[in-house]
């Protein structure tokens, strides 16, 4: 693999991940973050929580500002709005 497909640019990119409050979901906004990436979180909340969030966050000492990059939006793809 190479090494422009193993890092997130360096130059802040928008990203979503759907799902993003679940296990898979949260690492892979903590390892977005730590790329300095904007992060949108679309999720329905039905299995994850956004306290699995705030403890990666906490966990994986994510600052403030990092924080800052992620927006999260409640849903589900399967709505058709």
């Amino acid at each position: 693999m190479n090494e422009k497909a193993q890092k997130p640019s360096a130059d802040p990119k928008p990203w979503l991940v759907t799902g993003g409050l679940g296990f898979v979901g949260v690492n892979l906004i903590g390892s977005l973050l730590r790329g300095k990436q904007r992060v949108r979180v679309f999720d329905d909340f039905s299995t994850g929580s956004l306290e699995s969030l705030e403890a990666m966050f906490d966990g994986e000492g994510i600052e403030q500002a990092e924080r800052e990059l992620v927006e999260i939006v409640r849903g589900d793809v399967r709505d058709g709005e």
